[in-house]
């Protein structure tokens, strides 16, 4: 396998590539960053927020992030309930696959 810092190193070259591709990130570190269409896996109640949550903004914050790198599609699914974090206008203007 690859060293930790091999690891990293494949990470920031493939950041440099313009050639079209999937990225595969989390919440967390998609801040700041935006593509043309976002794909936002699991967002049900129970899941986001997460049940063992015990920040409630932190949750909300986040979900907010995940559905606003989306530069012309977003594209949310659920299993049951969608999130109860979820904005109705996003409601609206995604696609909602539950």
């Amino acid at each position: 396998f690859p060293s930790h810092d091999r690891l990293l190193e494949l990470v920031e070259d493939s950041r440099k590539l313009e050639s079209p591709g999937v990225t595969l990130t989390t919440g967390h570190s998609s801040k700041g960053l935006e593509w043309k269409k976002v794909f936002v896996i699991g967002c049900y109640t129970g899941h986001v927020p997460h049940k063992y949550s015990t920040d409630e903004r932190e949750e909300k914050n986040l979900l907010y992030v995940m559905t606003s790198r989306a530069a012309e599609d977003l594209i949310i699914t659920c299993v049951g309930e969608p999130s109860i974090y979820l904005p109705a206008e996003v409601r609206k203007e995604a696609e909602l696959v539950c």
